[in-house]
């Protein structure tokens, strides 16, 4: 009997040992190497996608809000208020707490970004004495073109997915952003890069050194398209993402491609290009950060010009029946105006225009401007 009591005793220690004590297996810290933290250092955001704040609503219930009369919004906003102070408002009736989306956190980071970015293109640009548009000052670009550019950023955004992707503030999309603002500008101050894309050009004056950057640049654009057509049909999405482009280019090219003032400007054909590059890879990212930035160069460096032209000018002015056109007040250095003569002539018949700027002719198609030296046209 005694030998059982001890033998029991032993085996509810046992059991009990067993149920208390589990041994806790420690996870080994691989560490990081500098390549890990350089990662970490690069995708870290410097504000969160994700915000929570205390509700200014709580004391307005859902009948409160939607109540379209006055009076009864007050007495049960009164009435809410009584009840917290006597600890008798019930907690389901009320939302403590209210939290922004990470796609409109997304979106206010991306805005306020790219137009902190021109200010510091703008000023950049103009202090190491860049090709720019000399009047083009920041009040212009406020009056005259920061409504087109917030358009241009939504759509930018919503193409491109922005909404989808962390980081729009981290330096990994920051960098790639001012190196495609910078870039664009240096190049003009190199003599061998100072060439048009011509025939003759490419035959006769083009240098090696320019040869190598078009290959460079070339060998970059095509990995990118390559990647992104692979990626896109092993992920089951490159169908839709050429349905996408295929629309965009209906929308925003075709139907002034084949018009004679056509000018297919840096920013346009960047932005147009860039919200595409809206895969989740990091190679997709950066494309498009550099996109992006030489869009925001040509909004910042020359100002958000027509892909129209001096033609969209006139329209305006014609449409809105502006003194300018009828009475002649034109006040500019140079004093093109527009010449309806001209404009009214056919279309098919190759003519030039004079800049007096350059001191040259350049053959471009049709003369739809010309210099006005005995007064301006009526």
């Amino acid at each position: 009997m005694a030998l059982m009591m001890v033998t029991r005793n032993f085996e509810e220690i046992a059991i009990g040992e067993t149920e208390e004590y589990q041994p806790q297996v420690q996870e080994k810290e691989i560490p990081k190497t500098h390549f890990d933290k350089i990662k970490i250092l690069l995708t870290a955001n410097i504000l969160d996608d994700e915000f929570t704040f205390p509700n200014p609503f709580n004391l307005w219930s859902q009948e409160t809000l939607t109540s379209r009369s006055f009076s009864v919004a007050v007495s049960s906003f009164i009435s809410n208020l009584n009840k917290k102070n006597d600890n008798l408002l019930d907690e389901k009736e009320i939302t403590p707490t209210k939290t922004i989306s990470k796609t409109q956190v997304r979106f206010v980071k991306f805005m306020l970004l790219s137009y902190l970015i021109i200010v510091l293109l703008h000023a950049m640009i103009r202090g190491l004495d860049y090709e720019n548009d000399s009047s083009l000052t920041l009040s212009a670009f406020h009056t005259f073109d920061l409504h087109s550019c917030a358009l241009d950023a939504v759509v930018f955004f919503v193409v491109g997915r922005m909404h989808e992707r962390p980081g729009i503030d981290s330096l990994s999309f920051i960098l790639p952003v001012l190196l495609g603002g910078w870039f664009f500008s240096a190049m003009t101050e190199w003599s061998w890069a100072r060439h048009n894309v011509s025939a003759h050009q490419i035959m006769c004056e083009w240098p090696t050194e320019l040869f190598i950057f078009v290959f460079c640049g070339l060998s970059c654009i095509g990995f990118s398209v390559f990647k992104h057509v692979q990626y896109g049909w092993r992920d089951g999405i490159l169908v839709s993402r050429f349905c996408e482009f295929g629309a965009t280019f209906v929308v925003f090219v075709l139907p002034t491609a084949n018009d004679p003032f056509y000018h297919f400007h840096h920013w346009f054909a960047t932005w147009l290009v860039g919200m595409h590059l809206n895969q989740n890879y990091w190679w997709s990212r950066v494309s498009m950060a550099l996109f992006w930035g030489v869009y925001l160069n040509g909004i910042a460096g020359y100002g958000r010009d027509s892909i129209l032209g001096c033609k969209s000018a006139y329209y305006n002015s014609e449409q809105q029946k502006c003194l300018m056109l009828q009475e002649g007040d034109i006040n500019s250095e140079h004093e093109w105006c527009f010449n309806p003569e001209v404009f009214n002539e056919t279309e098919t018949e190759a003519k030039t225009f004079f800049n007096e700027t350059e001191q040259e002719l350049i053959d471009e198609g049709i003369l739809l401007l010309s210099y006005c030296e005995a007064g301006p046209a009526h």
